[in-house]
Formats: C-alpha cells, sequence, structure tokens
C-alpha cells in the first residue's frame, strides 16, 4: 500500500513541474494586449543595452514627456519599455515583425493591432531636437491622428 501511495504521489508531483514548466514557456507566449482605447509608445531593448540604447528610451521619453504630458497624465498614450530578453516577451518579435531594439507604436482598431515601427531610431537619436520632433510628429500623425 505504501509503494502505491508513494508511486501516485510522485506522478502527482512530476505532473505538477510539467504543467509548471508547459505554462511558463507557453502560457504568456503570443498574446498582444492592447485595450481598444490605448495608445502605446513601446520602446523594446535587450537586458544588456549600450549608450545609444539607453539614449533612444531616455529622448523618446523626454519627447512624450515635453509634448504629450497631458496624455500620459490621463493614459491617453502609455509609454512602455519591454525586455526582449525575457521570455513573456518573445512573442512581441512576431507581433511586430521586430528586426533589432526599435521603437514600436500601437493601437487596436476593430480588435485587431495597427502598428508602426520607427526602424531608424538608431540613425536619428544623435539629431538631438530633429530626433524629438521626430518622435512627437509620428505619435502626433500616427496614434493621435493629428496633423
Amino acid at each position: 500500500m505504501k509503494k502505491i501511495i508513494t508511486g501516485v504521489l510522485l506522478l502527482f508531483v512530476v505532473a505538477t513541474i510539467g504543467f509548471v514548466v508547459y505554462k511558463k514557456t507557453t502560457g504568456k507566449a503570443g498574446k498582444l494586449e492592447i485595450k481598444e482605447k490605448d495608445r502605446i509608445v513601446y520602446y523594446f531593448h535587450a537586458t544588456k543595452r549600450c549608450y545609444t540604447c539607453n539614449l533612444i528610451e531616455k529622448q523618446v521619453k523626454k519627447s512624450l514627456d515635453t509634448n504629450f504630458s497631458k496624455e500620459l497624465a490621463d493614459g491617453t498614450i502609455k509609454f512602455v519599455s519591454v525586455n526582449l530578453d525575457k521570455s513573456e516577451n518573445e512573442h512581441f518579435v512576431n507581433d511586430f515583425k521586430l528586426k533589432g531594439r526599435v521603437v514600436v507604436l500601437a493601437y487596436m482598431l476593430e480588435g485587431k493591432a495597427v502598428y508602426k515601427r520607427m526602424d531608424d531610431v538608431f540613425k536619428r537619436v544623435r539629431e538631438g531636437d530633429a530626433f524629438l520632433d521626430y518622435v512627437k510628429n509620428e505619435v502626433n500623425t500616427f496614434l493621435l491622428k493629428r496633423n
């Protein structure tokens, strides 16, 4: 009887561990969670970041804080920094067809994600005020539909 109980308990432990591993590797992947009213500015980066990677995030935040402080405060625009090295964030690579570290503007329209990659942020980040204006103009025209 002890062998049967031990066997059942061991089987239960193995099944539980298997379930936890399965959930960790598949549970969150592939699910993009944007609400219909959300307007999100994502910055995708790695765990280890160079000076330029940090500068991009800093300058994007500066442009948003300077030009969209009201929208940030009331939640119309959200800034989200995402570490792509974390397994739960891997789905973003497919969701937004990412090829590297980049800024992405995204919102939902009729249940589908609409997005724009700002692929040239690395080239433009050292342009000073022109970079801040670039971010401002993209957010205005794409996320807020303003000219």
